[in-house]
């Protein structure tokens, strides 16, 4: 996988989550509502409802750890990005359209693999957060003989 089918793949209406640590080394999972990654790959933006995000926000304060995985559910493709949040802010009018066009394409994605329209349309989850995240490494997760392969973009 190059940058260009990273974004792609992306693009196509993955499903995404987030995890996050503690101190203790307890993890946080929630649910990513859009991304977008910047054109050099150094930089992500990450799109979350504060509501339902509250434990990885906290542990993001205390040591702003992230790794987002990202998989697509009709072809499994599937990559992990892991970097440092390095800046938590409401988003712009411009991130909410982004993530409003994201959770349309999972919808119709999860369509594909057999979830109702009235199931598809249950997901309202609405982001209002977005965490600015220094990217460190990607990792190709599609399963198979390359999957934990380092994946070097730019």
């Amino acid at each position: 996988m190059n940058s260009a089918e990273l974004r792609q793949l992306i693009e196509t209406g993955v499903g995404m989550v987030m995890s996050t640590r503690n101190a203790d080394m307890w993890p946080d999972l929630c649910e990513v509502v859009g991304l977008h990654l910047r054109e050099d790959s150094k930089m992500m933006s990450v799109f979350v409802s504060q509501a339902h995000a509250d434990h990885s926000l906290q542990n993001i304060k205390s040591n702003g750890a992230i790794a987002v995985s990202l998989s697509r559910p009709c072809t499994f493709e599937a990559a992990q990005i892991k970097g440092k949040v390095v800046g938590v802010r409401p988003m712009t009018t411009e991130e909410h359209n982004q993530s409003q066009a994201w959770a349309e394409r999972f919808r119709k994605e999860i369509q594909l693999i057999g979830v109702t329209n009235e199931a598809a349309m249950g997901l309202k989850l609405q982001a209002d957060t977005t965490l600015e995240v220094e990217v460190e490494n990607i990792y190709l997760q599609t399963p198979g003989p390359r999957a934990g392969t380092k994946l070097e973009l730019a």
